[in-house]
């Protein structure tokens, strides 16, 4: 036995000061069985004396039997095993512990180490204060440390007969030498048979090669402590803030950290349930209270229970103070270690400290951006006190790994991982369960520049909700309801033309999960959801865009190699090819959820939302990038949402309300959703291709519109004729109607073409026979002139109104009201031309009103108006009145002696004052 705890003195029961040696005598075997006569002293229930033979071959007698041999057989095969392996194993090893692992970017290059933090400490820094410690450890986890080889045969037939007893698998059995060598020495970490051999061979080969203190250090600087700490040194620090190689340690501090590594996440004070930890710690001391396998007591029993009602004493403020911080990618790290215990089985303790190589997606520049964009201090979400955060990923649409991720503004490792949780989508599930589905469904009749009539119908439609302004929209292009991320349109189609079951298929198609309350009008067509969808899964449902239908995996692990550079293959299946894409479980295939043509039909539809006026991602746009994509805001802007894409990146960004000691954040989340979007995307340099329309695929039907109609009206002797702008003649059907008012009432009026020719309003003035003088005012009862109001329509006779039917004739049309007045005798603008009127400004420069220095033109001419003056002034009736109108210049010349009657204004002070007045 190894001596290194034993003294001179006698009293090895006795306590003693911590610090000193310990000193004890040796056991006799009397002592530690007792006296020979009482182990016969037996009965049997009955109260009879048993027979020897029958006390001695009872059931556990077979069981220890077996089980020794056992023993010998498994001993023998190790010894053999240790004989032809031990000189292959590399025992300088355990000199060089550090088995972090590490993880590289996308671009090859490391990233950072995943492993546990660890400071080494040697045999005689930590004896000088603390052996103690030592002593207790070996004392909890294998008693006959310095007794054995490496290999505990004792120990694990006591194991084995006590779990067979209890019919049970509670106790080990490996030595704290088996322990090194498996966690250090060993590569293979599967729990075989053969690894197991191997263990006894690298404890045997340990033995002999290397001395107790070493075997005992390698234990103390190798076991992991929690909170991604390893090694006693770091671990007294982050929980007592004392370096054990320079400071003693109290008993009770000593017994938390010999307590741990039998669970270091069920026993961490800081993340465990600390009643669990203190039991732990209590059941240390008292076995430190003990004596046992010749190891002294540390403390008396009564000191044990004593210190058992002290608290555990450990301090987060150390954790702080000691731990390097490396939260700069936890959040990517944390994620990439829960899809390695997914779909690897490789638990969190493993991939840190098995000295892995773990090849994930991440893009350092995107990430960091991510990170210095979302954070407590970033303006767009306030202070770290304030109720609002956000998430976001950003995914490689051309490999399907995600690039980076956030997971909030003061995310570490044991937070809720924002990144993958579900959050309320909002508008941004319109494209993904109504757009897509309906264009992939039935292309002939919904196309981005379909024509959809966004109108409140509760005789139609059992879901009708508001639009965010509460008007309708009216007759809108797909597209732009899109854009506009209008709510009835979406939600009327899905009812009436794709269905919940359709509807519902695609979306888990992409890789969304549904609960059964989310089939339904209101979840599918405005993303009210039971949970909600994370933003890795957002990213991943978008990026079948970008690839023209097919999905791509979001995962982000490329690769695992373990510490041999062997291939690690998952042990779960990704369900992907090799190039990333979601695969058809039937055909084993790269699923196509949405056609090339739907893909990109949607993609043309979401450009708008950054590209148009009326898009509501216009102010996010980035001057040089393709981009399209789709907002969303929840119910009372609790959650906002941004999901935009190139060629080769996703990006989605989701902004919320937290809560934190009961109280909910309240704010009304607006553009912070893009603005975080926008910022991420420009610092993470993105450049990207334009986005191109696959082979074959066609485009839209061209968004039909009717043109500018320019309604012009003229009177044509006793017609009023009208005119305007030619329409396709197979879709556009015109209406033009007349009234006397603007408001109406209107009568029709036939149209031939692009024509109307109405003779109504003459013949309405000439049939009324009033005073001549009235008529000419517009006074007497046959207006002699009035103004008539012409109302022109113009409807597509393929606009759909009713989704049930999109064939069916609707009412996309254009509408123009124009007047004329009308006036009795009037050759209209013709006779203005022949005879134009010179007091008017616009005929000053006609041949007719040149001044010729008396005041007229060069030639008076004169026009029927000059006439109808005769007919006041001079009292010209019958065949005279006629003759004038036929041809006035010919009567003018003919009949000089009526010329004086129409001179301009400033020549008839020779007239009588009667006939001034009457003129003027």
């Amino acid at each position: 036995m190894n001596d290194r705890f034993r003294g001179n003195g006698s009293g090895g029961n006795g306590s003693q000061s911590n610090g000193d040696k310990a000193t004890f005598t040796p056991r006799t075997r009397s002592q530690r069985v007792g006296p020979s006569g009482n182990r016969s002293s037996r009965v049997s229930r009955s109260g009879t004396p048993t027979s020897p033979w029958k006390r001695f071959f009872n059931k556990k007698w077979f069981t220890v039997v077996g089980i020794t041999i056992l023993l010998l057989i498994l001993g023998g095969c190790s010894a053999l095993y240790a004989a032809i392996s031990s000189d292959q194993i590399d025992i300088d090893k355990i000199d060089q512990i550090d088995f972090s692992s590490t993880v590289y970017g996308a671009d090859k290059k490391e990233v950072t180490k995943m492993g546990a933090l660890r400071e080494k400490i040697t045999y005689e820094e930590l004896s000088k204060y603390n052996k103690d410690l030592i002593l207790a450890v070996v004392k909890t986890e294998d008693e006959r440390f310095y007794e054995h080889n490496g290999i505990d045969f004792y120990g694990l037939g006591r194991a084995l007969v006590k779990d067979v007893m209890c019919l049970c698998f509670k106790e080990g059995g490996s030595t704290i030498t088996m322990q090194v060598a498996g966690n250090i020495l060993q590569e293979d970490r599967s729990q075989t048979i053969s690894r197991k051999l191997a263990d006894f061979a690298g404890a045997w080969a340990l033995e002999s090669k290397k001395t107790k203190e070493d075997i005992i250090m390698a234990y103390l600087n190798y076991i992991p402590y929690g909170n991604n700490v390893q090694g006693v040194r770091l671990a007294s620090k982050i929980y007592f803030g004392k370096d054990p190689a320079t400071t003693k340690l109290e008993p009770q501090e000593i017994a938390m950290l010999v307590g741990i590594p039998n669970g270091p996440s069920i026993f961490n004070p800081y993340t465990g349930k600390t009643e669990r930890a203190k039991k732990r710690r209590d059941w240390v001391l008292q076995k430190m209270s003990e004596t046992a396998q010749d190891l002294p007591q540390i403390i008396t029993e009564a000191e044990a229970k004593k210190l058992m009602e002290t608290p555990l004493g450990a301090d987060k403020k150390f954790l702080t103070q000691y731990k390097p911080d490396r939260s700069k990618y936890s959040a990517y790290i944390d994620a990439m270690k829960a899809e390695a215990k997914t779909y690897y089985e490789l638990s969190a303790e493993d991939l840190e400290n098995g000295g892995y190589k773990i090849y994930t997606g991440m893009d350092q520049k995107a990430q960091d951006a991510m990170l210095e964009t979302i954070n407590e201090n970033n303006k767009l979400l306030g202070d770290k006190d304030r109720l609002m955060d956000a998430a976001a990923t950003m995914l490689d649409a051309k490999t399907g790994l995600v690039k980076a991720i956030s997971s909030g503004k003061q995310y570490k490792t044991g937070f809720l991982q924002y990144g993958t949780y579900p959050i309320q989508p909002g508008s941004t599930i319109k494209p993904l369960a109504v757009y897509s589905p309906i264009m992939e469904k039935d292309p002939k009749n919904f196309h981005p520049n379909t024509i959809y009539n966004d109108k409140n119908d509760k005789s139609t439609y059992s879901y009708n909700p508001n639009n965010y302004n509460k008007k309708e929209a009216g007759q809108v292009l797909l597209r732009e309801a899109l854009g506009r991320s209008l709510n009835l349109t979406p939600a009327h189609i899905l009812e009436k033309n794709i269905g919940i079951k359709y509807s519902a298929e695609k979306v888990r198609e992409l890789g969304i999960k549904l609960e059964k309350n989310d089939e339904n009008l209101s979840p599918l067509s405005l993303g009210g959801f039971t949970k909600g969808i994370s933003t890795k899964d957002m990213v991943q449902a978008y990026s079948v865009y970008p690839n023209m239908g097919k999905v791509k995996k979001a995962h982000f692990i490329m690769e695992i190699r373990d510490k041999a550079g062997n291939k690690v293959e998952p042990k779960v299946d990704y369900k992907m090819d090799k190039d990333g894409f979601q695969i058809d479980e039937e055909t084993e295939k790269a699923k196509q959820v949405f056609k090339p043509q739907t893909a990109w039909w949607s993609i043309e539809m979401m450009r708008d939302v950054f590209k148009k006026d009326y898009g509501t991602g216009k102010k996010f746009d980035i001057s040089g990038l393709d981009l399209a994509g789709k907002t969303g805001t929840t119910q009372e802007s609790a959650e906002g949402w941004m999901v935009g894409y190139t060629s080769d990146t996703v990006l989605a960004v989701a902004v919320f309300n937290t809560r934190e000691n009961g109280k909910s954040g309240d704010f009304e989340i607006g553009d912070e959703k893009g603005k975080i979007w926008r910022e991420i995307m420009v610092e993470s340099g993105i450049k990207s291709k334009d986005m191109q329309k696959p082979s074959g695929v066609q485009d839209p039907p061209a968004a039909f519109k009717i043109n500018d109609l320019n309604l012009q009206l003229k009177q044509e002797g006793e017609n009023v004729v009208a005119t305007w702008n030619k329409q396709d003649p197979t879709r556009v059907q015109f209406t033009l109607e007349r009234s006397t008012s603007k408001s109406g009432p209107w009568e029709s009026v036939p149209t031939s073409g692009n024509k109307a020719v109405d003779p109504f309003p003459y013949q309405n003035l000439a049939n009324d026979s009033g005073n001549i003088i009235d008529n000419l005012f517009g006074n007497g009862n046959g207006n002699a002139k009035k103004t008539y109001y012409y109302k022109l329509t113009a409807k597509d006779t393929q606009a759909t109104t009713d989704p049930n039917d999109p064939t069916d004739n609707g009412s996309m049309s254009k509408e123009v009201i124009a007047s004329i007045e009308v006036k009795l005798n009037s050759n209209g603008d013709e006779d203005n031309q022949k005879n134009p009127d010179c007091s008017k400004e616009e005929n000053k420069d006609h041949p007719q009103c040149k001044d010729d220095g008396n005041g007229g033109g060069d030639e008076k001419k004169y026009s029927r108006a000059d006439c109808t003056k005769l007919v006041i002034t001079a009292g010209i009736s019958g065949d005279q009145r006629r003759t004038c109108e036929k041809d006035p210049n010919k009567f003018f010349e003919e009949n000089p002696q009526y010329k004086e009657y129409v001179y301009d204004t400033n020549q008839q002070s020779t007239l009588p004052a009667t006939r001034r007045n009457l003129i003027a």
